[in-house]
């Protein structure tokens, strides 16, 4: 969902006007990870404090107000914010007594500057190349918000997983933020996945990595072919050994199981085909499954996969069915 579209459904909700299928559709967002709720936590909460404390304001009292604001934050005037509407932007910036909205939506970092956002929807993937040379590969279902100047922070905010190649700068440290971990390094080539939980993989370089409720003076160091993973309570005490090649599989076209449960796959493979798959059975989408499929049709994977776990695998019409 973009920002346009998330700011449109909060502000509908506050007003008591979302349709059915809009309410549907902003819970559906909202369950798919622990930042999507946040996010939409913070700007309820933020509309809410606005609503009692901001006066009605006339058309040209909210231009005037707007341009005040504009002004200050570097906002070009004549595009305005992508988005939000101005009437909603304003009691925002005036309630929460901010300059920018800093809820990882719209973020205003300086004056003249704002973190540009790129995403690869499910069945796809899409990268990036910075102006420092860096890129990032981004798998499907993937949304990053990023501040990479040439001379300037090197900062990205990562929902998803995607792979990174940074260019090397001893001055300009290269820093990834997810929901449960904090990436720092100077050049190197590794991989973040973040989907409720946060994983770090190396592939080459040293890359430093803590826990946001931690200071970086806590950060454990990575080595190639090492990996750690960040939650809630924060992170593993030291790095564990990792088979670089399964973890890349996505980059090279291969789709890698490693005792993944049949749930963990197929949620896996609908955000790669974007495609609807039913597991029906009881106990049967807790079994595990081990393996590296050469990415074909989604219909061949889910035979293969069926084929090895003995169950029956049924198309009916888009709907893929795996059943005893």
């Amino acid at each position: 969902m973009n920002e346009s579209r998330l700011f449109e459904l909060i502000e509908k909700e506050a007003n008591h006007d979302l349709s059915p299928d809009e309410e549907a559709e902003l819970k559906r967002w909202e369950r798919r990870s622990g930042g999507n709720a946040k996010q939409v936590a913070q700007l309820r909460a933020i509309f809410e404090r606005s609503e009692p404390v901001v006066p009605h304001l006339e058309r040209d009292e909210v231009d005037r107000a707007w341009q005040g604001v504009a002004v200050r934050t570097g906002i070009d005037q004549e595009r305005g914010l992508r988005g939000p509407s101005r009437r909603f932007v304003w009691p925002l910036a005036a309630a929460a007594g901010i300059v920018g909205l800093a809820l990882g939506i719209v973020t205003l970092l300086t004056p003249g500057g704002k973190m540009e956002t790129a995403e690869a929807a499910r069945g796809e993937t899409r990268t990036i190349t910075f102006v420092d040379g860096s890129t990032v590969r981004l798998n499907a279902d993937t949304r990053i918000r990023y501040h990479v100047r040439g001379n300037g922070k090197r900062e990205v905010i990562l929902d998803g997983e995607a792979y990174f190649n940074v260019a090397r700068d001893e001055s300009r440290p290269f820093v990834v933020r997810t929901d449960h971990a904090s990436v720092e390094v100077l050049g190197t080539q590794f991989n973040v996945w973040s989907r409720g939980t946060s994983r770090v993989a190396v592939k080459s370089g040293r890359v430093a990595v803590w826990n946001p409720e931690e200071t970086r003076e806590s950060a454990r160091e990575l080595l190639p072919d090492t990996r750690i993973d960040c939650t809630d309570g924060g992170c593993d005490d030291a790095p564990s050994p990792i088979d670089f090649g399964a973890t890349l599989g996505w980059i090279n076209g291969r789709i890698v199981f490693q005792d993944a449960t049949l749930a963990d796959a197929i949620t896996e493979l609908e955000r790669i085909y974007d495609a609807h798959i039913e597991v029906r059975g009881e106990g049967i989408a807790g079994r595990t499954i081990s393996g590296t499929f050469e990415k074909k049709a989604v219909s061949t994977i889910l035979d293969q996969v069926c084929v090895s776990l003995d169950l029956t695998l049924t198309i009916d019409s888009s709907r893929f069915i795996i059943s005893p």
